[in-house]
């Protein structure tokens, strides 16, 4: 029912080449093998590795995102070397130097310094949002990414959109709010607007974000909750769990989750009833879906109850449930 987010930011890493070597030398049953006797943890871990190497760049692409966000620096250690990759396609290296600069990872700060003067106009931003987050908040790097904010080039605008708001500096958002008003702006432009103000606190981000909440389309009902949840405040949060009676199951979900990142764990008990009663009733393409939700619920509630169910899903017949359940497991 839900459809991905209009711009999702995935990071694709070279792995390390003990991990490729020795899958290849065992053959794929006995790598299992060797991945059931390891702890939970180094489980997942060998699982997000595993999944890096896989024959699908969106594949990659999820694990390395699933990387960045676990934080952790054995998997982040593996991002760097597509940065050396001359061959690397441009989203390739553009997920990688996000990935630094979503992780503050220090490993990374040669590159984000080389790729800040590549010609590339969305890799420059990339470096220079790596930069900002790593403690370089000159203007210089600020102003690589606003110069692009007008760009003829759709991808490049909205990336500009996106990682200004995720730099965190609140005195561009009069920018932002010019930009949601010109008529050049797209309605896709204009949704990453309202969460790039919502993650720089402005105060008019929440009448933007509740009109996407009260939507008829459970698509913006989703980005609206996670809008709201950025802004950090009482009435968002409220205005949060109002989401906990929607009529859909995923919308539900994301508002268990995201009234949980406020700490509020009111929907605790439509995470649980999902695992215990809900999950097997659904057909694979609908549970899929709701799997990613329940876990992301899971991981933010962070409660013995929920998570126990984690971990079984770590061998999920689907990859992006894995990374999804890999990273719970890394990152409670």
């Amino acid at each position: 029912m839900l459809k991905d987010k209009f711009i999702k930011i995935k990071y694709i890493a070279a792995i390390i080449v003990s991990i490729p070597v020795i899958c290849s030398a065992m053959g794929d049953s006995r790598s299992r093998g060797v991945e059931e006797g390891l702890p939970l943890e180094e489980k997942a871990r060998w699982k997000v590795m595993e999944i890096m190497q896989s024959g699908s760049i969106d594949l990659q692409m999820d694990a390395i995102e699933v990387a960045a966000k676990s934080g952790d620096e054995t998997l982040l250690s593996n991002i760097m070397p597509v940065l050396n990759d001359e061959k690397a396609p441009e989203p390739i290296k553009f997920a990688g130097l996000m990935a630094i600069g979503d992780a503050k990872y220090s490993g990374g700060l040669k590159f984000a310094e080389k790729y800040k003067t590549d010609e590339n106009p969305n890799l420059k931003m990339a470096a220079a949002y790596a930069l900002i987050r790593l403690g370089k908040t000159s203007n210089s790097n600020y102003k690589i990414i606003l110069n692009h904010l007008d760009s003829e080039d759709q991808k490049t605008k909205d990336n500009a959109v996106l990682l200004l708001g995720k730099a965190g500096e609140r005195k561009y958002i009069s920018v932002l709010r010019w930009l949601y008003n010109n008529e050049n702006s797209t309605e896709r432009t204009k949704l990453l607007i309202v969460e790039a103000l919502s993650r720089l606190r402005d105060p008019e981000a929440r009448s933007k974000a509740w009109a996407l909440m009260i939507s008829k389309r459970a698509d913006d009902r989703v980005m609206g909750i996670t809008s709201m949840q950025k802004l950090k405040t009482l009435k968002a949060k409220n205005a949060i769990l109002t989401m906990l009676d929607d009529g859909v199951l995923e919308v539900r979900l994301v508002a268990a989750e995201n009234a949980a990142l406020l700490g509020d764990k009111s929907g605790r008990d439509i995470v649980l009833n999902f695992f215990k009663n809900k999950v097997n009733t659904l057909d694979k393409k609908d549970r899929d879906r709701a799997l990613l939700h329940a876990i992301d619920a899971a991981m933010a509630i962070k409660g013995v109850d929920s998570a126990q169910y984690v971990p079984d899903y770590l061998d999920y017949n689907s990859k992006k449930i894995q990374l999804k359940a890999a990273q719970a497991i890394l990152s409670m």
